[in-house]
């Protein structure tokens, strides 16, 4: 369009920097009892239960990381048609004790969300942003992701999160270890960082 340069401005996604990063700890807490978390360390997802947001994979990287770490929890926000056969999917697979299948989490309840998780595993086909993304990264979440939408924009592979490879159920599992392994508290710093320059 020849349009000037100086005319041009980037608007960013409005996430509540404070709310997402700062959840008081009590809250948290609370969040974890009502979910039955407990004191488990967690592996979060958020999407619709619907084919191109990738659970079929899920279902495989969350088999392939509990071979070795059973002590990981795996917990899914979201509704939609393909619920009741990741249920189905995950109890054939006999993983359906370590598979949280949450439901819709309220709006307000999401900063809670991801202060309870260790990282934030997203397998989408296609996603032309991924909201999700830049909302675990503000709440200093590493992100382990197929490379679609945010992610290509704000994981930094190794540093804040992991870029997979499309139906690779092997090297989105590496991504999920790997950060198990380095801990969120300290990625969180770097998670934030990016975040807030989406």
């Amino acid at each position: 369009e020849r349009c000037s340069p100086e005319k041009i401005s980037t608007i960013h996604h409005g996430i509540p920097i404070e709310e997402f990063s700062n959840p008081a700890p009590e809250r948290i807490s609370a969040f974890r009892k009502e979910r039955g978390f407990g004191d488990r360390i967690v592996v979060g997802s958020v999407a619709r239960f619907i084919e191109w947001k990738g659970y079929r994979l899920l279902c495989d990287v969350a088999a392939r990381v509990l071979q070795t770490r059973p002590d990981v929890l795996f917990a899914w926000a979201g509704v939609g048609d393909q619920m009741s056969e990741m249920r189905r999917i995950v109890m054939e697979k006999g993983i359906g004790e370590r598979v949280l299948f949450l439901g819709r989490v309220p709006e307000d309840e999401m900063p809670m969300f991801y202060g309870s998780i260790e990282l934030f595993l997203h397998g989408a086909e296609l996603e032309p942003f991924g909201l999700v993304i830049a909302e675990a990264l503000m709440a200093g979440v590493p992100v382990v992701s197929t490379p679609t939408g945010a992610a290509l924009d704000s994981i930094s592979h190794g540093v804040n999160g992991w870029l997979g490879r499309y139906n690779d159920v092997e090297s989105l599992a590496a991504g999920v270890l790997d950060f198990l392994a380095k801990g969120r508290k300290g990625v969180a710093a770097a998670c934030h960082a990016d975040a807030v320059s989406l």
